[in-house]
């Protein structure tokens, strides 16, 4: 089995090179991984960072849409175009994968388990960081992010 995972980013450069190094140091090695950038000011130097792996294909893409959730879905799908793998797995550029995910998720595939779902994660510091950066006091408000987050 070989995965494709994609990293779909738009604007997410101080996390993107976390996302990248927690797929690669999964100790699964049947990957390969496409980095859909949306990203306004993209930064070309995590390109350079990670040329020489022949397991990473780098998108730049502009946006489309006038809604963030079809740029999104528009990113997504150009990326499968580029797909190698046989199944996919979808990271957004702010997130990480957990430890020996890759090879959890094949578990659950070879016991034919029909429903996946990953546990929320509660924020860590740098990603704590950037939330107050972006302002987003408004979501305090909201019972599930008072669930996730606090």
């Amino acid at each position: 089995m070989k995965a494709t995972i994609i990293i779909n980013t738009n604007n997410q450069n101080a996390f993107l090179r976390r996302a990248i190094l927690s797929v690669i140091n999964q100790k699964c090695s049947n990957y390969e991984i496409i980095v859909s950038n949306l990203s306004k000011k993209k930064d070309f130097n995590i390109e350079k960072e990670f040329k020489d792996n022949k397991k990473i294909k780098f998108l730049n893409l502009n946006e489309k849409f006038s809604y963030p959730t079809q740029n999104q879905l528009y990113a997504i799908k150009e990326a499968l175009k580029y797909s190698n793998g046989d199944y996919i797995l979808l990271l957004d550029g702010d997130d990480y994968f957990s430890k020996d995910k890759i090879n959890k998720i094949f578990n659950h595939i070879k016991n034919k388990e029909k429903f996946l779902m990953d546990k929320p994660i509660i924020f860590d510091e740098l990603t704590k960081k950037h939330l107050k950066k972006m302002k987003i006091k408004f979501l305090k408000k909201i019972n599930l992010y008072k669930i996730l987050i606090i």
